[in-house]
């Protein structure tokens, strides 16, 4: 099998240096599924965990179209059901084609992880190299789950 070159290799190196910029991620996990299709197999770049649900990232070099809807139609749901917990999509970029951007672009893994939550759709990161992760105590994402969790307990206690 040859090395990739070009673009793929672009790609490829792209998405490792993702996988190191996000310490605790999962890179290239593959998962066996069931739909109404029958069974399937997929591989997700990568999964992040974060304050109790997982960020599920397609890494790409350049913004191409359906990006969104792969992680929405195949990635979020395998990977919620698999880790029995709520997962959200992020698509993260190096570099922006306009022709298929909309929306906002956000700049770390926790509010792009939100705004997923709270819109049922993927969202997107533009990164060159900045620091993805913020502070967690800063986070809204971190916040949530603790507003949650209280929720959960009698009397509405912290956790």
């Amino acid at each position: 099998m040859s090395k990739p070159k070009g673009a793929k290799a672009a790609g490829l190196r792209f998405e490792r240096a993702l996988h190191k910029a996000l310490p605790g991620s999962l890179h290239g996990q593959w998962f066996e599924f069931e739909d109404q299709d029958g069974f399937g197999y997929c591989q997700t770049d990568l999964i992040f965990p974060l304050g109790g649900i997982y960020v599920v990232i397609e890494a790409k070099y350049t913004l191409v179209p359906g990006a969104h809807s792969k992680l929405s139609s195949l990635y979020i749901p395998v990977v919620s059901q698999a880790f029995g917990c709520e997962a959200c999509g992020v698509v993260i970029v190096k570099n922006l084609d306009p022709r298929y951007r909309r929306g906002r672009i956000y700049t770390d893994i926790q509010a792009a992880a939100l705004s997923s939550l709270e819109s049922g759709y993927p969202t997107l990161i533009q990164w060159s190299g900045q620091a993805l992760i913020r502070h967690p105590a800063r986070s809204a994402v971190y916040r949530r789950e603790a507003s949650v969790t209280s929720e959960l307990l009698p009397g509405g206690m912290e956790a």
